[in-house]
């Protein structure tokens, strides 16, 4: 059997987003952390509207389980819709039986 000629895209795959409300060291030069946060997201959007397919996020959406109400009020506005594995640092002291005390549990109530 020959295969398709072209790609069949089944799903945008990504992870450790690590999602804070400050820019790493290597960032810091970057005028508006939020704006380049956002520009990832809106990658994902179109592929998601291109392909009509699911994202899936594979672990770390935010940098620290514990994020201010400010950061997390902006990956509901941001973040398009999504499957999300929670990663180590989406959990308090990485123990998946403590994810109802996190950001990420937000997310998934939001």
């Amino acid at each position: 059997m020959n295969p398709p000629k072209t790609p069949i895209v089944i799903a945008v795959l990504c992870s450790d987003l690590h999602i804070s409300q400050t820019a790493p060291a290597f960032r810091s030069s970057e005028p508006d952390w939020f704006a380049a946060m956002r520009r990832p997201f809106d990658e994902m959007r179109k592929l998601v509207e291109e392909h009509r397919v699911p994202i899936i996020a594979a672990g770390d959406i935010f940098d620290r389980w514990c994020v201010h109400p400010e950061i997390v009020n902006w990956a509901i506005a941001m973040l398009p819709k999504m499957c999300a594995i929670p990663g180590q640092h989406d959990l308090p002291n990485h123990r998946r039986e403590e994810i109802k005390r996190s950001g990420y549990w937000t997310l998934v109530e939001a």
